[in-house]
Formats: C-alpha cells, structure tokens, sequence
C-alpha cells in the first residue's frame, strides 16, 4: 500500500538522519566543536527553502521522496470534477509545508537529545537511547501522525473535487472491510450510499478524515469510478 510505503520511506529517513547525527559525535575529535554545529544548524530554513546541503543529512531528500509517494497516491485517485490547477498546487504545498514542519520538530528534538547526551559523557548507545526516549515524547507515534496527514491530504483533495456538487448527491465509502475497521467506518461500508447530511450524522468530520487517525478510507460520489 502506497501509504505505508510512504510512511516506511519518512521513517528511514529520520532513522538516518540520527545515525548520522550521532556518528558526527566519533568524527569530531572537540566536543565544542560538535556543540558549535548543532548549535548553528538551521534545520527550519534548511527545510524550508528545500535546500540539499551536507547539513541537511538527507531531511530534504527524504521529504522529496515522500512527496513523490504522495504524488503517486493521487495518481490513483479517481478524477471528477473540475478542480483547478491552483487549488491542486496549493493542497500539495500545503502539505509539503505540513511535512517540513514535522521533520523540522523531529529534527530538533534530536539535536537537543544529541547535545544533551555529548554534554553528559554518554556514549554513542546511550545517546541513542536518550534520542528514541525523547522523540517517544516530543513528537508522539510519528508513523501516525504522517500517515493521517497523508490521507487526510488525499481526502481534501477529492473533497475540490466534490465542490459544487448537489446537496442531495449520494456518495460511497471507498476502502477496505477488515478487522481494522473503527465502529464508525462498519457504519459506513453497511449503510452507503449516504448524502452529505446523512454522513455528519453520523460523525460531523468524516468528508475530511472518515473514521480518524490513519483511517484509509474516503468518499467519493456513486456514479465515479474507483
């Protein structure tokens, strides 16, 4: 599944983004030296202006991939309607924008994990520990969280899409039937198709994230194809 693929790709590059880190710590023969560094680095405006340098450590080429996922996600979408040009380019910035603020959340938890543990004689190991400890309370289930931004973007995309359309247009809910399935989604697969008010009837927000965090399904209207 794109998605998890997607997920899988951000999470490398994280997961290297701190190995590389921390090897700087072995490489650097001063240890104000090293603090200097992380203390000069600008991670936000490395992001941001999607600069690829050495100090980068992959953040930028890994956020790179991860939006060709999400290009390749809507590719799969079906496409009805007549959203516009600039409507799509600034949902996909948007979300750019959304993913260069988490890794720039991430990044400098890492950079204080890592000073903190170079500060205190800990070793490569312990620092590590004190890294994946920390981002477990910085930045909480980071899988989740981008995998919902990533469907959560895919559903405001067909949501242009859908603009316009009727009140009385009946949609069906696209996605798997599982054991993963929330209450709220069985609801949905069981009673489609459904119009626009008997949907946030049921849950007032589920045109724009379904049935909540990492939820993989959306709506679509009936009479498009999947």
């Amino acid at each position: 599944m794109l998605i998890d693929q997607a997920v899988d790709s951000y999470s490398a590059t994280i997961d290297e983004f701190q190995d590389n880190l921390v090897r700087g710590i072995e490489e650097d023969e001063s240890k104000e030296e090293f603090l200097l560094l992380l203390l000069l680095a600008n991670w936000g405006q490395i992001v941001y202006d999607e600069a690829v340098t050495v100090e980068s450590l992959g953040l930028v080429a890994g956020i790179d991939t991860y939006m060709g996922f999400t290009d390749n996600i809507l590719d799969g979408l079906p496409f009805f309607g007549k959203p516009s040009e600039i409507q799509l380019q600034a949902l996909r910035r948007i979300h750019r924008n959304a993913i260069n603020g988490v890794t720039v959340n991430v990044a400098e938890s890492i950079r204080s994990s890592v000073a903190h543990g170079v500060l205190n004689n800990l070793d490569k190991g312990a620092i590590q520990e004190l890294v994946r400890n920390n981002l477990k309370i910085t930045v909480p289930r980071i899988d989740n969280m981008v995998g919902t931004m990533l469907s959560n973007y895919g559903r405001a995309v067909v949501s242009t899409m859908t603009d316009g359309l009727p009140l009385n247009t009946q949609y069906k809910y696209i996605g798997p039937r599982d054991k993963k399935n929330r209450p709220v989604c069985r609801y949905y697969l069981d009673n489609q198709p459904l119009t626009v008010a008997e949907i946030r009837a049921k849950k007032s927000d589920a045109l724009e994230s379904a049935g909540g965090a990492n939820c993989r399904h959306f709506f679509i209207p009936v009479d498009v194809q999947v």
